[in-house]
């Protein structure tokens, strides 16, 4: 290697290049995401310590009373390690990876996308972003069209919380706000849930009832009482092999339980 050519590498310019092609950009969570990650070599030999996969996405965090836009890492994937780039050769990197089954479906404004990263010292800006659909778990998917075209919900809010270092889930987590149409809209102004789907045992559904304001009659200066619950309903895997009759009826008996 010429004095020239070590300048330039040690520089970051003429440095490999990475692209990564995905067989579907719609992936549903806790479906296998496919594709290969394409590799140029630069007009050096260099050296990658390793290969990753990033699962990224935009969150609204609130400090010192101000919303600040920032960049999330949802998970991380290395896909290989220590590998050799040839100067103008090409290496395709086959891969497969479960989306998470907390993973934030793609929704309105939630942008979600897949970051590769290539480790190479002092390289500028290696990397490559491709943006994705993630769609609901089958059993999240069956539930919500449910509640919207069997129980007559609907669905007037989503958003997400940003939970780092929970040590259990993902750092964020979906929360979906859905009105009353019919038999719950005289107790019920609307119900929070957040599901958490797991392929081999079922889905947990996690909701909150903050019931309508009691006592229409009282003093305008009183404060209005408000009584928030949570529950949780895990709906066995089993389930989902009934129809949506059947599950329907299922989530109806559980939501009144819960209501009283």
């Amino acid at each position: 290697m010429s004095i020239f050519h070590k300048a330039i590498a040690s520089a970051g310019f003429g440095s490999a290049k990475v692209e990564t092609h995905l067989d579907t950009q719609k992936i549903c969570k806790g479906q296998q995401a496919t594709g290969f990650i394409s590799i140029l070599g630069g007009k050096t030999k260099q050296k990658a310590s390793k290969v990753s996969l990033i699962l990224m996405t935009y969150m609204d965090i609130e400090e010192d009373n101000y919303e600040n836009r920032k960049t999330i890492e949802l998970s991380k994937l290395d896909i290989v390690q220590n590998i050799q780039i040839k100067p103008n050769d090409t290496l395709e990197i086959p891969f497969s990876f479960v989306l998470p089954n907390d993973t934030p479906i793609s929704l309105r404004d939630n942008t979600i996308w897949i970051e590769t990263s290539l480790d190479i010292k002092m390289a500028i800006d290696p990397s490559n972003k491709n943006y994705v659909q993630v769609l609901p778990h089958p059993f999240m998917q069956r539930i919500l069209d449910i509640l919207q075209k069997n129980l007559k919900f609907v669905l007037t809010k989503h958003g997400n919380i940003y939970v780092p270092n929970n040590g259990v889930h993902l750092p964020i987590v979906q929360i979906f706000e859905f009105n009353p149409t019919s038999q719950f809209i005289e107790n019920l102004d609307e119900v929070k849930m957040i599901f958490f789907p797991d392929d081999l045992r079922g889905l947990e559904i996690v909701m909150q009832f903050p019931q309508k304001t009691l006592g229409s009659q009282q003093h305008i200066h009183k404060a209005s009482f408000i009584n928030d619950s949570n529950a949780r309903i895990f709906i066995p895997k089993k389930e989902f092999e009934k129809d949506n009759s059947s599950l329907a009826d299922l989530l109806l008996h559980s939501i009144r339980s819960q209501l009283g």
